[in-house]
């Protein structure tokens, strides 16, 4: 309201014969209403673009902590061991530019040293492992992923439902999250370079929010499925049981072995290009509802889910501390 009184030189001392203040000088000073145009412009993608890449360094910040806390350092992976030496060493390189002022030299040292020790303590310094000149197109997103041991970042969200749906629901500025992105980017490299020729309006912008939320939550599942793959693979947790057949409301007859079911639980269900949380509405042995069963064999156990299930997944109960960081903090996709 006031921003637009400014922008029609609406602000005037009431006292027209003999104003008491001079407004012109300070409107002469004021952005007109194209210009406010091009400011909320700018302040609109170049927000929305932070967003994104802020939520990017955090997902991959608490994978790379998921891994401190389950893994002694010599049994990591030999290429993401050998990325963290390389990034470590560019530091080291650059420590006079601003964006490390705050990292010491003898920490990065120590830290490096201890991953070598019988500690087992160590650190895999995101200020190095989450560097990037570029920025955040699915190329170079993908680049960042696979330097922290996630692979198959692209074809994970080109394939991933909830982008599928997102641009089979109506017609989209593009028809590919790659190329959605991509535009989002240059519009924000446009905004901060000062050179818009473009002003979006309330409803593109709206579809690129929206597709970021789909991109965060295809993002967000894809490390949820590397937190539960190398929690199995480092003996963290195991596999409760598998889908076999699917009926109506969410009722799914599963494969169960080792592991405690009740209601109320949150599993996840995983499997080729998916990983999200669901809750145990209810259980059935035999035909008869219980509410919790301890299983040792293999056993077929009705289950009743909160969200829709699919045919073969994996069951998985998450339970290591650091794994559930990952999947109740920032990437949590409830």
């Amino acid at each position: 309201m006031i921003r637009s009184l400014i922008a029609q030189r609406q602000i005037r001392c009431t006292n027209e014969a003999s104003p008491c203040f001079d407004l012109e000088p300070f409107y002469k000073r004021t952005p007109d209403l194209t210009e406010w145009r091009i400011i909320d412009h700018c302040s609109a993608v170049t927000r929305l673009y932070s967003i994104y890449e802020r939520f990017v360094h955090e997902l991959l910040g608490a994978f790379l902590a998921f891994l401190e806390s389950s893994a002694a350092y010599p049994d990591l992976d030999a290429s993401l061991r050998a990325e963290h030496r390389r990034s470590l060493g560019q530091v080291l390189l650059s420590m006079d530019q601003e964006r490390y002022r705050a990292l010491q030299f003898e920490s990065i040292i120590e830290d490096l040293a201890k991953a070598f020790s019988h500690s087992g303590s160590y650190r895999l310094l995101p200020e190095a492992m989450l560097a990037h000149e570029q920025n955040l197109r699915l190329t170079e997103l993908s680049k960042l992923f696979n330097r922290c041991g996630i692979t198959g970042v692209t074809e994970w969200v080109l394939k991933h439902r909830v982008l599928k749906k997102f641009f089979s629901e109506q017609e989209r500025q593009s028809d590919k999250a790659d190329a959605e992105l991509k535009q989002i980017v240059n519009y924000r490299n446009d905004a901060a370079h000062g050179d818009v020729d473009t002003v979006l309006g309330a409803e593109i912008l709206m579809e690129y929010t929206e597709f970021l939320s789909a991109m965060l939550q295809a993002l967000a599942e894809c490390v949820q499925w590397w937190v539960i793959e190398k929690s199995l693979e480092y003996k963290k947790t195991r596999l409760a049981g598998k889908i076999n057949e699917i009926f109506s409301k969410n009722v799914v007859v599963a494969i169960v072995e080792n592991s405690t079911f009740a209601v109320d639980d949150f599993v996840y269900l995983r499997g080729e290009g998916y990983c999200y949380r669901v809750k145990i509405l209810s259980l059935q042995d035999n035909c008869e509802d219980i509410t919790t069963r301890t299983v040792l064999s293999p056993i077929e156990l009705g289950i009743g889910f909160n969200s829709e299930p699919k045919k073969r997944a994996e069951i998985c109960y998450v339970q290591t501390s650091s794994a559930s960081t990952v999947s109740n903090g920032c990437c949590g996709v409830d």
